[in-house]
C-alpha cells in the first residue's frame, strides 16, 4: 500500500508538472518504408492539435524493434513547433544502416506524457549515399597524343566538390 500511494502520488506530481501538456498527433515524415540516405538532407514532420507555436520539442532518432530500441541521434534537442511542417535534417554518414529507423518527437519539458513516436511498423531505411562519377571524354577508344591538349570531362552524381584526375600507365 505505501509502494502505491507513492505511485500515486508520483502521477499527481507529473500531473501538475504536465498542464501544458501538448498533443503531438503523428509523425508524417519521414514516412513508412521510405529510403533516407546519409548527407542528404531529409524533412520531418509532424501533426498537433494545439496550433499554438510558443512551445519546443526535442527530435530523436531512434532504432529498434518489439520494445528494444535505443536513441541514435539527438537531430535537436529543442526547436520551435512551428517547424512541424518541415523540419530539415541530413543524417550523418555515420549511422548503421538498417531499416528499423523511426522518429520520435517530444515536449522539450520531457513531460511524461507528450511525445508522439511513428507508429509500430512505420520504420524507414538509412542507407549510404550512392556516389558515382563517370567519365564522357575521352572516350575509351580515343587516341591521346603527348604535347597535345585534350578536354577531360564527367558526369557526377553526389561526389563532392573535388576530383583527382591521374594518368596510368
Amino acid at each position: 500500500f505505501p509502494a502505491a500511494l507513492g505511485v500515486i502520488m508520483q502521477l499527481g506530481f507529473f500531473t501538475q508538472l504536465c498542464e501544458s501538456l501538448r498533443s503531438i498527433n503523428a509523425i508524417t515524415s519521414p514516412l513508412k518504408d521510405a529510403i533516407v540516405h546519409e548527407e542528404m538532407m531529409q524533412s520531418i514532420t509532424w501533426t498537433t492539435d494545439d496550433m499554438n507555436e510558443d512551445w519546443r520539442v526535442k527530435i530523436l532518432l531512434k532504432y529498434g524493434d518489439w520494445g528494444i530500441d535505443s536513441t541514435k541521434q539527438t537531430i535537436t534537442s529543442s526547436v520551435e513547433n512551428s517547424q512541424r511542417n518541415g523540419y530539415s535534417w541530413t543524417p550523418p554518414a555515420n549511422l548503421d544502416q538498417g531499416s528499423y529507423y523511426y522518429i520520435q518527437v517530444k515536449q522539450v519539458d520531457n513531460c511524461l506524457l507528450g511525445y508522439c513516436r511513428s507508429k509500430d511498423g512505420d520504420y524507414f531505411t538509412i542507407k549510404p549515399i550512392q556516389r558515382s562519377i563517370k567519365l564522357s571524354e575521352p572516350k575509351g577508344s580515343t587516341k591521346l597524343h603527348t604535347a597535345e591538349t585534350f578536354t577531360i570531362k564527367w558526369e557526377t552524381q553526389n561526389a563532392g566538390n573535388f576530383v583527382r584526375i591521374e594518368l596510368l600507365e
